[in-house]
This record gives structure tokens, C-alpha cells and sequence, in this order.
């Protein structure tokens, strides 16, 4: 079809139409788990399938994952005890697969993120009724008791921004996803919090940070009461990426009456004691993408009920000067080098004057991208003030430990006048060491 306007916003996209087959399938959910030794993985599927005949359907289920290799085919229907019939109306199906050495999916900076291309089908005889191509990542993400996020059991940083939606006005969807998400990688960091109005983003954004180790914290979406609810769920939580729910309404589970393996955590301001996720210079309250702050006045025309107790989504955190991006995110690392917990800005501007974020609308960084950027560095050498004393110390939140020497210079004297240099030191991964203070 020629492209159509959307005129209600004067945007145009493409339009794709496709035929749904009578028998096919309507949602695809993925969990996978590693043993504690991380020499065996398990891949379980669930299975939505739908019949729209009259009659019961004798069908055959196949599964193909492309091992490093070579490709593997696994007649599920046989080893796995598929039934072979198909009941007419709605039917669930649960299959299990098991890898041994499999090769681990990791997020940005803690390694590769692998991923395992997979395609399952129904089949009725040579006839191929309904085909779906996913990935598949061997990993396991789990939350301590004091809330340290779990990544195949060693803890994980999160260093993430929020998402406030794509660019309403580019009609190229991978320009438009794939500019942000660069930016993410670019600024060292890991993660997203997608926002976007409380609304799910385009599968292309999820398998985008499945492939880039960019892990998606998701804002629970409104409820609609219906088994759509369930299926968008299960096709989410198949996503490698996918590490937990953010809850910002303040229900004890928001998704009550729901199957959903990942956790649902908590976001609080910086500065402020709260459970879950710190999160700076990024309103609590959810930004509806038909809405827009007012330009220059910070001020966001969110209805101020249901939110929790203490937050107002009336008025949004002002934009913080570069110095507080340093100290927030510097105090962090000190506090917990490999498994510190923060959230800074929105990636991108929806609008123009929309703030705060670290790129404008036109995908120009503002004063906290490089702020950001250089203080998420895996190694990093900082100054800062501690009571009567100055202290400088040596973050490494790299896989590696690192060696060397550090030389104090008296900037107020002439060129080798007071110089102290220190020993050689070495500062093993993910923890940071006091190199001089005085």
C-alpha cells in the first residue's frame, strides 16, 4: 500500500497488512534459568495458541535453535510430549528445553551479550500453519534481599535513563530507535527505564536492547482486563533484556491477577530514602506522550491523583547544574561500586523545551550528557571534599583490576615545586580504593 496521512497528527508512516492463518499462534513466552554452576541452561515455553476451526487439529510443533556451531533441530512434539491435537478456541501449551555450556547473555560492560536465534513452528504434516523467529538469552536475573540486582548470579550496576517514547516526527523507526540507544551505549550506561506513557514500546525497541545488553526496566502498564494483558506480558518477559516492572502507583502489585515471572520494584528521588531504584532529575509521575511540559517553566499538567505518598507529579525536579550528575553518580560508585543503583535524566526530548533530558530534541547533548558520560566511566579518578581533608580515590567498575601511579601536583606553585607522587597501586575489579587525601 502508498504510504497514508495520519492526520490527526500529520505524520506519515507505512501501513502493512497481513492475513492471520485459522490456527496460529497468539502469544510466545520465553523463561530461561541457569543451574548455580552455570554449566546448564533451561529454556521454558509457553504457548498461545489459537484455532479458529470447528474441529480438533492434528498438529506437529517444532523448534529450531542455531547453537554457536552449528543449527539444532528438536522435534518437541516427540521428546517433549506436545499433545499432537489442537482443540478449537483457545489452547496452552508449556515445553521445556535444556543446553549444557551455554553461552551466557551479559549486559553492557559486564561482557557479551549473546544471543541464540530460535524459530518454532506448527506444522500439520508438510504444510506450515504458523512460523515465529525470537532469541533466546541464557541468563538469570534476580533481586537480593537488600535489592542488589543479580546478573547470572554476580551483582550488576544499574546505570540507566529513562525513555520517554520515540520521536513522534520521524516516520524511520530504526532512526529513531537506533540513535537513542546508541547514545545509551555511548554514555556508559546499561539500562533503560521505559516510561512512554505508561505504554509498551514497538517490539524493534526490546530486541534492539536485547542485542545491545541494554537491560529494560518497564513501567507497569494500565490495565485493561482483558487477555491481551497477558499476552503482551508473556511476549515482554521473552525478551533477554527484560529485568523488571517499575510500579510508580503505590499498589502493592499492581499486577495482581497476572502471570509474570519478573520482579516489580520501586523508584524513588535521589536524596530521598525510599525502596528500589534512586532515580535524579526524572519526574515520578508517568509522561503521557500526548502530553508535553510547558517550555521553561518545568511543569508537567499531570492530574495529581494516584501517586504515592510524598511525590508531586505537579512540579518536576529542576534540571540539576553538571555538578550534581557528578556527586549523585560519584556517590553512588563510592558506595557500592559493583552493584550501585541510579537513574539519571531521560535520553531524549519528545518536544522542544520538554525537559529534563540529556539530548534535545534534536538529538544534541545538553549540558549533563557528557557529565553523565564521563562519571559512568569504568575507570575513574575523582576528587572530592570529606569533612576538613581532600581525598582522591580510584572507582573500577571494569572487568579487569588496574595498576599504576597517581601524582598530586600544588597547582598554586611553580612547575615542580610540590609534587607527591604516589606508590604504585592496584585496584582490583569493582571496588575503589583511597589513592591520596590530605
Amino acid at each position: 500500500l502508498p504510504q497514508i496521512l495520519l492526520h490527526r497528527c500529520g505524520i506519515e508512516g507505512k501501513v502493512r497488512i497481513t492475513a492471520m492463518p485459522k490456527i496460529r499462534f497468539l502469544a510466545i513466552g520465553a523463561n530461561t534459568t541457569l543451574t548455580p554452576d552455570r554449566r546448564s541452561g533451561t529454556v521454558e515455553l509457553d504457548l498461545r495458541v489459537q484455532n479458529d476451526t470447528p474441529e480438533e487439529v492434528r498438529v506437529h510443533t517444532y523448534a529450531t535453535i542455531r547453537l554457536p556451531d552449528k543449527p539444532k533441530q528438536l522435534p518437541l512434539y516427540h521428546n517433549w510430549g506436545l499433545p499432537e491435537t489442537v482443540k478449537p478456541g483457545y489452547n496452552r501449551f508449556r515445553l521445556t528445553l535444556q543446553e549444557n555450556d551455554p553461552v551466557l547473555w551479559w549486559p553492557a560492560g559486564m561482557g557479551q551479550p549473546y544471543l541464540y536465534p530460535a524459530r518454532i513452528q506448527l506444522r500439520q504434516g508438510e504444510t506450515i500453519l504458523d512460523s515465529f523467529d525470537f532469541s533466546i538469552g541464557f541468563r538469570s536475573i534476580e533481586w537480593s534481599d537488600n535489592g542488589t540486582l543479580l546478573v547470572n548470579s554476580k551483582p550488576a550496576t544499574v546505570r540507566g535513563a529513562a525513555w520517554d517514547g520515540t520521536d513522534l516526527f520521524e516516520t524511520d523507526l530504526a532512526k529513531s530507535l537506533h540513535r537513542p540507544l546508541e547514545k545509551i551505549l555511548s554514555l556508559n550506561l546499561n539500562s533503560v527505564w521505559v516510561r512512554n506513557g505508561r505504554q509498551y514500546e514497538s517490539a524493534s525497541f526490546y530486541d534492539a536492547c536485547d542485542r545491545g545488553g541494554i537491560l529494560v526496566f518497564q513501567e507497569c502498564p494500565p490495565r485493561t482486563e482483558s487477555t491481551d494483558d497477558q499476552h503482551r506480558i508473556l511476549d515482554l518477559e521473552r525478551h533477554t533484556a527484560m529485568a523488571a516492572w517499575i510500579n510508580t502507583e503505590g499498589k502493592e502489585n499492581p499486577m495482581e491477577g497476572l502471570e509474570c515471572r519478573c520482579e516489580i520494584v520501586a523508584v524513588h528521588p535521589f536524596a530521598e530514602q525510599g525502596a528500589g531504584i534512586p532515580v535524579l532529575n526524572v519526574p515520578i509521575a508517568p509522561h503521557p506522550r500526548t502530553r508535553t511540559q510547558f517550555p521553561d517553566t518545568g511543569i508537567s499538567p499531570v492530574p495529581a491523583s494516584g501517586f504515592p505518598k510524598g511525590v508531586t507529579p505537579a512540579a518536576e525536579i529542576p534540571v540539576p547544574p553538571a555538578e550534581r550528575y557528578q556527586a549523585a553518580i560519584e556517590e553512588i560508585r563510592l558506595a557500592s561500586p559493583s552493584c550501585g543503583q541510579l537513574i539519571t535524566g531521560s535520553i531524549r526530548a519528545l518536544w522542544p523545551g520538554a525537559r529534563p533530558s540529556l539530548m534535545d530534541v534534536m538529538d544534541r547533548p545538553t549540558s549533563g550528557f557528557w557529565t553523565v558520560r564521563n562519571s559512568w566511566q569504568p575507570q575513574l579518578l575523582t576528587l572530592r571534599r570529606a569533612n576538613d581533608r581532600f581525598e582522591a580515590w580510584v572507582i573500577n567498575s571494569s572487568l579487569e583490576p588496574i595498576s599504576g601511579a597517581v601524582t598530586v601536583f600544588d597547582a598554586l606553585k611553580p612547575e615542580g615545586g610540590d609534587r607527591r607522587s604516589v606508590a604504585l597501586l592496584t585496584v582490583p575489579s569493582a571496588s575503589a580504593a583511597l589513592v591520596w587525601s590530605s
